[in-house]
């Protein structure tokens, strides 16, 4: 999303499970926002009007995009709170241990840059936060990856929005992709 003043900011995370766009599904309202793949992996693009007919007329395609746009009503209100009520650390061990779950790999692509517009911080203090998780050994980080060591000490580190989203996702999917994390270098 780019609020008026044009500084990127995330806004939710999709994994396996979702859909971009799916809010347009619901009404005439057009859904202005940015979507792009941080971390590489495959997807299917449908054209608005199709997935829109498909919506209308196919009652399971319409229960899973309306089981998906509740999930992410229930995760933009715990995070938003998150954002407002924790720390720096253990946002970030909440947003790397979701990027993980959602993409089932334990090695992602996320540059400092695009971690602060997520957090909503500075570059600085991500760059301080990841180093103290780094020395900890429950992260490895460098230029651009991120290799997620110890998910279980990790998950101690995350704020308790972490466990609530990923709850939400798990009532709704099951098992959804998440790779119990075994260490993984950088090299």
């Amino acid at each position: 999303m780019r609020p008026s003043d044009g500084v990127p900011v995330e806004v939710g995370m999709i994994g396996t499970e979702g859909l971009t766009g799916a809010g347009s599904l619901l009404g005439p309202a057009a859904i202005r926002s940015d979507c792009f793949m941080q971390i590489p992996g495959a997807a299917w693009r449908l054209p608005r009007a199709t997935a829109q007919r498909f919506f209308d007329e196919q009652k399971e395609f319409r229960t899973r995009v309306l089981e998906f746009v509740q999930s992410q009503i229930s995760i933009f209100g715990v995070i938003a709170a998150c954002n407002k009520i924790h720390e720096a650390e253990p946002r970030l061990a909440r947003v790397l241990l979701t990027a993980a779950s959602r993409s089932g790999q334990d090695r992602l692509h996320l540059t400092q840059e695009f971690v602060s517009q997520m957090l909503g911080t500075r570059r600085t203090t991500v760059v301080s936060v990841a180093g103290r998780l780094k020395r900890s050994g429950l992260i490895k980080f460098s230029r651009g990856r991120v290799a997620v060591c110890d998910r279980e000490e990790l998950g101690r580190v995350a704020c308790s929005c972490y466990w609530v989203t990923n709850d939400v996702i798990a009532t709704l999917y099951g098992a959804h992709g998440c790779s119990e994390g075994e260490e993984q270098s950088l090299t």
